[in-house]
């Protein structure tokens, strides 16, 4: 794979890969996990520590809602709703998915369409000129997922400006990528489009109308319409003719640059440690 050592780094065609992974992946898993937000990001969590668990990890509901950043009650909640599904059960050590869980239909259906978006995301990274370590073996479908499951959950480690709720998050990420539907997998122009001082004209950006981001998983119109009221107050949406677009000013703000930088560089590390053979199986130790 040539190497791209001092030349530019794409960051915005990167992070809208990732911004595509992270959404669709996330409705993998609220699809598995009965279509809640926070239960479907319990899942993901749960899933992480039976694949690659952390020694001394904790998994009580307060650790957990601790990871994810989200208020205990809530992540109780959550995982009661995970439990009516078959899809979590408590012991001494706190919540675990259930024995025999890789078999479970739900989160069969879950793990070929994660990977399958991070088999997506991977080319598309290498087509915008991003090099990984060459891996000695080639990553096994466990170890795929457990890096996977960490590129989605960085949504939760790390912060965007200015919108720092969840579901606002959420939606000014799923408007992005509606948005940048005709950009992100054409590799003509997600390179033309790709840098931080190359923001895509409106011509090419897809207003997204906000009945088009309540069905990608569900969410209610009155909570999609109130949380996309407040990002345009906030300056990060603009109302256009057939929908909304990311705000010129948001996408061009130092604070938004520097957390697609941060997200980035993260996701960055997760790959390269993926195809450097870092990430092994629980069960088997092999990568």
């Amino acid at each position: 794979m040539p190497s791209n050592v001092g030349a530019p780094v794409p960051v915005r065609q990167a992070t809208r890969l990732i911004n595509h992974f992270q959404l669709y992946a996330g409705s993998a898993a609220m699809r598995a996990a009965g279509r809640h937000f926070d239960s479907g990001a319990l899942l993901v969590l749960l899933l992480r520590n039976a694949l690659r668990p952390t020694p001394g990890g904790r998994c009580s509901i307060s650790s957990l809602a601790a990871s994810l950043r989200r208020p205990r009650e809530s992540i109780r909640r959550a995982s009661i709703t995970l439990a009516a599904h078959g899809l979590c059960q408590a012991d001494e050590d706190g919540l675990r998915l259930p024995d025999g869980f890789a078999g479970l239909p739900a989160m069969v259906a879950m793990r070929d369409d994660v990977l399958a978006l991070l088999r997506q995301m991977l080319d598309g990274f290498v087509h915008g000129g991003l090099t990984f370590p060459r891996a000695g073996v080639v990553p096994g479908d466990d170890a795929m997922l457990a890096a996977a499951l960490d590129v989605y959950l960085s949504v939760y480690e790390l912060s965007e400006a200015p919108l720092v709720t969840p579901m606002g998050l959420y939606l000014v990420g799923a408007i992005s990528v509606l948005n940048a539907a005709a950009i992100t997998h054409d590799p003509e122009l997600g390179h033309r489009y790709g840098f931080a001082h190359t923001i895509p004209p409106d011509e090419i950006r897809r207003p997204a109308s906000l009945q088009a981001v309540a069905e990608i998983d569900g969410f209610p119109y009155p909570t999609i319409w109130r949380h996309a009221t407040a990002a345009r107050l906030a300056g990060a949406l603009r109302r256009v003719p057939d929908g909304y677009l990311l705000g010129i000013r948001y996408m061009d703000d130092p604070r938004t640059n520097a957390a697609s930088v941060i997200k980035v560089q993260h996701v960055r590390r997760i790959l390269s440690d993926l195809m450097a053979g870092h990430y092994r199986s629980a069960e088997t130790g092999k990568a």
